[in-house]
């Protein structure tokens, strides 16, 4: 290839017309592909902050639970008072034990009756 046609196809491309607004198109182009990218970047540094703030959190919780083992506190301090309370719990669902026994005999006590009508009548 010589000069001349070198400049001849350069000469041609300048003469080509561009659409209108072309321009303009390309531009709100890029300027939208921009702010994506923007979005992005701040979605991601978003999301690292999170993740840094979490693990923080979880590690003070953990260290926290770790230099303060819960002990179990006497609630009584005097041991007759202490025995008198669980005495008095014990008595209480015993009683409480007693009365739902008592009922289930006489649910038992019922059920026993249906049982024996109905096999009067089945086993005839």
């Amino acid at each position: 290839m010589n000069d001349k046609d070198f400049e001849r196809i350069i000469d041609e491309a300048i003469d080509i017309t561009v659409p209108d607004g072309l321009a303009r198109r390309l531009e709100a182009r890029i300027d939208l592909c921009a702010s994506v990218e923007q979005r992005r970047r701040r979605l991601v540094r978003l999301s690292a902050g999170a993740v840094a703030a979490a693990v923080l959190i979880a590690a003070g919780i953990f260290i926290t639970v770790e230099s303060n083992p819960s002990q179990p506190v006497d609630t009584y301090t005097d041991p007759a008072e202490a025995a008198l309370a669980a005495e008095y719990m014990l008595t209480y669902m015993s009683k409480e034990l007693n009365k739902g026994i008592n009922q289930a005999s006489a649910v038992v006590g019922e059920f026993e009756k249906v049982n024996n009508t109905l096999d009067k009548y089945f086993n005839k």
